[in-house]
């Protein structure tokens, strides 16, 4: 029976995963130049990507071009590297996890040195509102985190993004559990051309086929039956700023912490799986999943 269930729940994270990988490399073929009859004759899975998602790859093409031209107009700042202990909890207790906010790829490489006993991670990205028509903001802080480790790094800062960083995202041995997470790894790509390989989406990863998405506040609540707070004037700060507040890197620690709990949470007990995927959200659910003042691509 245990086998059974393990069975399933790779077989879940198989098809989520690859569901974003399908989305993720044929993004990768567009910026390269593929266009999508031909990617029709040469690989099938490609049918399966809904159209509007097909024309979204080459806005992004064109963006991605766009956002290389001006490259040099990125905004200069001082090394910065900060490290504090962030408490957080989910009903079993705190959890001290040591948070690392940079600017410095040294320091990204550092770091990612240090995971290389871990292939579980969850993963968020924040970037200044999107409050006036038109506005696409680019991502300011990636954030991605381990089980008591988690690094915030300040893209739109970054002195340089580090080789390792890039592989580290797109090897295939490491997942990054989140929600809305393959929309993350599109802007990703837009904005930096970092490919993540092995996002996978928590709502069908446990089963979950609706069309409207379960918030991650929802999830919290079905799989730890925790109600999760969250300060809505945090949520729409100012996430280009150099300096980030106490208040945001706690925020954002906790959101990829949080991501990296439900996903490993899920990947290790089928009850949870089994009530997420029987869970079905409302519209006031999908409202408050919906960040369309920040996302509007």
């Amino acid at each position: 029976m245990l086998c059974s269930s393990q069975q399933r729940s790779s077989e879940s994270e198989s098809e989520a995963r690859g569901s974003s990988a399908i989305i993720l490399a044929s993004i990768s073929m567009d910026l390269a130049g593929v266009r999508p009859e031909d990617k029709r004759s040469t690989d099938s899975a490609f049918t399966h990507i809904p159209e509007s998602i097909r024309k979204r790859l080459y806005e992004i093409k064109l963006e991605v071009q766009t956002r290389s031209e001006v490259e040099e107009q990125k905004p200069k700042a001082a090394p910065f590297t900060h490290t504090r202990n962030v408490r957080c909890a989910l009903g079993f207790g705190p959890t001290e996890v040591v948070c690392t906010v940079t600017n410095e790829g040294k320091v990204v490489e550092k770091w990612i040195e240090g995971q290389s006993d871990q292939t579980t991670f969850g993963l968020d990205i924040e970037w200044k509102p999107n409050l006036v028509k038109d506005d696409n903001n680019r991502v300011a802080l990636l954030q991605i985190s381990s089980p008591t480790d988690c690094l915030l790094v300040q893209l739109l800062y970054l002195d340089y993004i580090p080789d390792s960083l890039r592989d580290f995202l797109k090897s295939g041995a490491n997942s990054f559990g989140g929600v809305g997470i393959t929309e993350d790894g599109m802007k990703l790509i837009r904005d930096y051309e970092l490919i993540c390989s092995g996002l996978v989406e928590l709502q069908p990863y446990a089963g979950n086929v609706s069309t409207r998405r379960i918030s991650l506040r929802n999830l919290v609540q079905v799989v730890f039956n925790v109600t999760l707070k969250k300060n809505k004037k945090i949520t729409m700060s100012n996430w280009a700023q150099q300096r980030l507040s106490p208040q945001q890197v706690e925020y954002a620690c906790t959101d990829a912490w949080i991501s990296y709990s439900l996903y490993a949470e899920l990947k290790s007990n089928p009850d949870k799986r089994l009530a997420v995927k029987d869970f079905v959200p409302t519209p006031s659910h999908r409202n408050s999943a919906c960040r369309s003042n920040r996302r509007n691509w």
